[in-house]
This record gives structure tokens, C-alpha cells and sequence, in this order.
């Protein structure tokens, strides 16, 4: 891995960073659709924000795959005579 910004873009572009942060995204919205009236309001401002860092994480992700998925051609070139 490199180091300084790149080292940290390369550390946020892996898997378990993909699924930590479904797991959290997921976790909140439920947390926040079951005990949302029973949360006070730093406690749910604070469940709020945490699903948005989430759900950012995971369209970084998504679209940096979209943009930069696969560099190589679906199928071989194929030599026309």
C-alpha cells in the first residue's frame, strides 16, 4: 500500500469496508424505524449522522466501481482475415 492520501483511498477501497459499512447503514435505519420516538434527540442525531457517513461510504464505493470496474475488454479481441 502506499502512503499519505493515497494509502488512506487505497485503505477505504476494500471489501470489509464495503460490508462494515452496510452493516451499520442497515443497523441504523432499523434502529432508527423501531426506537426512533423513544430515542432522545442527541441519541437519534447521532444515529442519523452515523447512517449518512454509511450510506456516503457505500456510494463512493459503488460509484468508484462503476467508474473504475474493470480495465480489461468482456471477451478477447477477435483477429478478423
Amino acid at each position: 500500500m502506499g502512503s499519505g492520501i493515497g494509502g488512506l483511498i487505497a485503505n477505504l477501497l476494500t471489501y470489509p469496508v464495503l460490508l462494515v459499512s452496510i452493516s451499520i447503514a442497515i443497523f441504523s435505519a432499523i434502529l432508527l424505524l423501531i426506537k426512533g420516538k423513544q430515542l432522545n434527540k442527541k441519541n437519534k442525531i447521532l444515529v442519523i449522522v452515523l447512517l449518512i457517513i454509511a450510506l456516503s461510504v457505500i456510494l463512493f464505493l459503488v460509484i468508484m466501481a462503476i467508474a473504475f470496474g474493470s480495465a480489461h475488454p468482456p471477451a478477447s479481441p477477435v483477429r478478423i482475415r
